[in-house]
């Protein structure tokens, strides 16, 4: 157990100092994106201060951590903010597009 929790905090080390150092590029991250993918996965951006817009200190606080790599819960557990798909395929996008239609009298 402990082994894990080391290699999750270095995993987790990494990954700040990779966010902090220089911004990967447009290639090496669409090259992952395709890795994932394959396996049936998909990448998300996350965006934690979607739903708190209306209070600016907690807006920043969110935006904070999340540049920082957090991933924000709220006392349930539950997933502050929501995420978006890096890439939709069609038939997600027309699901999407259909969600925004009205009809109109």
């Amino acid at each position: 157990m402990i082994l894990k929790f080391l290699n999750l905090k270095g995993l987790c080390q990494r990954f700040t100092q990779a966010k902090e150092g220089d911004r990967l590029s447009d290639e090496s991250i669409e090259q992952a994106i395709d890795i994932i993918e394959q396996q049936g996965m998909k990448a998300h951006y996350y965006l934690a201060s979607v739903d708190h817009r209306e209070n600016e200190e907690l807006s920043f606080a969110l935006d904070t951590l999340n540049a920082a790599g957090f991933i924000i819960t709220d006392s349930s557990g539950a997933l502050v903010g929501k995420t978006a798909t890096k890439r939709i395929t069609s038939s997600e996008r027309a699901e999407a597009l259909r969600a925004q239609f009205k009809l109109v009298d």
